[in-house]
């Protein structure tokens, strides 16, 4: 039997027992109740529960302060999470909640509006979908409409719970791939589109070996290196930064791939033919 350690609002309290604490979602399950007071938890309730432990204790402390709507949009959104991509949620409910309150709360205050993130969606477009959908909840329950920025940061949050990626992993690619591209526009006198399908095809082609770096895959240096000298050259130069700045050897295999991604790159900054990515 679960304890009442702390009414929220009507439909949404917290609670714990000898091993767990956690938070209950269900329509009614405050009402009427008393802090302290036994509850049984019904069948369909939404019951996130944590393990006790010292790190669950502050969690619960820092949840215990937000307004409870944060915690129903952040309900909302793992729901929304959990049924179109089959995402394990489970133990999101806290950390995802602080995320909403920062973004809306503080980052209004603190006028951060930094642009490494501006990209985020061409490179986690799974994510970037659920926080549009963070987006849209937020204004339905609390009335407020959060700007890009705010999105991005939601979206950098889910994609390092859920998909175990680190934020500081893309603005690592992110910044050496900008440095690249932008000394080939002045080399070459262009502008790239880093909107353009080209782009993103770079970004999600970098991302995806970043991630199977195992991945098996035929060596085609040789014969890129004598047609495209040059984007070889580039392309290079991103493997062995990213290894830098990642701490973990790229395959050196990757270059004559990254190789063809900036070739399609310059031909399209050339022929200035290429729409932008919706």
């Amino acid at each position: 039997m679960y304890q009442i350690e702390k009414i929220l609002n009507n439909n949404t309290v917290l609670v714990s027992d000898d091993e767990t604490e956690g938070v209950v979602i269900y329509k009614g399950i405050g009402f009427g109740r008393r802090n302290g007071e036994e509850i049984k938890i019904p069948g369909n309730a939404k019951l996130y529960i944590m393990q006790k432990s010292h790190k669950s204790q502050e969690r619960i402390e820092k949840i215990k302060d937000i307004e409870p709507v944060y915690i129903e949009i952040a309900h909302e959104v793992l729901k929304y999470a959990q049924e179109k991509y089959n995402l394990n949620v489970h133990g999101q409910l806290t950390p995802l909640t602080m995320t909403i309150y920062f973004s809306i709360k503080l980052l209004n205050e603190h006028d951060d509006k930094s642009d490494i993130f501006n990209d985020f969606n061409f490179f986690y477009p799974r994510e970037y979908d659920i926080a549009l959908k963070a987006k849209e909840i937020i204004q339905k329950y609390a009335n407020i409409v959060i700007d890009d920025n705010q999105t991005n940061h939601i979206a950098v949050h889910l994609n390092s719970c859920f998909f175990r990626s680190r934020a500081d992993v893309f603005e690592n690619i992110m910044q050496v791939v900008s440095c690249e591209i932008s000394d080939i526009e002045k080399d070459l006198n262009i502008k790239v589109n880093r909107h353009s399908v080209s782009f993103v095809r770079l970004l999600r082609h970098i991302r995806f070996n970043l991630d199977n770096p195992k991945r098996q895959l035929i060596d085609i240096n040789s014969i890129i290196f004598q047609e495209y000298p040059y984007v070889y050259d580039k392309a290079k130069n991103i493997v062995n930064k990213l290894s830098e700045a990642l701490g973990e050897k790229v395959q050196e295999k990757e270059i004559g791939y990254i190789s063809l991604h900036i070739e399609e790159l310059i031909i399209s900054a050339h022929g200035n033919y290429e729409q932008n990515v919706n």
